[in-house]
């Protein structure tokens, strides 16, 4: 019977010895053993009220809510799929104009175009729904927190 190894078994080999290599070599850089480091500050809120201070005047924003952060990165998302999707429906003009009379062709461009219009159609109505969302938390937060 063979010794074979399998290219999963010597990645995962590989892959071990680079893990304990790492955990050696910062064990050992760090005086031998791993350190857990101590803070002996003023505890979290005098931290945070330290660092609301450093941050007035540098035009950070400190008001910034969960539910907007969260939007804008969906929004990002979105358009880069409205940008794909555009492109997905060049190239299939492209496609449909190069196709010289091909059935195949013209066929398989038809329904690229009609894909890429659908997935255009998708990608709206979400952003549309992302913009009701975040504009319904951040008023139903508004209103709970009160007057200021």
């Amino acid at each position: 019977m063979a010794f074979t190894l399998h290219k999963q078994q010597i990645f995962a080999g590989i892959g071990f010895a680079l893990v304990a290599c790492t955990l050696l070599f910062t064990g050992v850089a760090g005086g031998g053993m791993l350190q857990a480091s101590v803070f002996d500050g003023d505890g979290l809120i005098g931290g945070l009220t330290k660092a609301e201070a450093e941050i007035q005047g540098t035009g950070i924003r400190e008001e910034t809510d969960i539910f907007i952060a969260i939007g804008q990165v969906i929004n990002f998302i979105l358009m880069f799929a409205a940008i794909l999707a555009f492109i997905a429906f060049v190239v299939a003009g492209f496609m449909f104009i190069l196709g010289f009379g091909s059935d195949a062709s013209i066929q398989r461009a038809k329904k690229i175009m009609i894909w890429s219009i659908v997935g255009l159609i998708v990608i709206i109505f979400a952003f549309v729904i992302v913009q009701f969302v975040i504009e319904a938390a951040t008023a139903s937060r508004a209103s709970s927190a009160g007057p200021p």
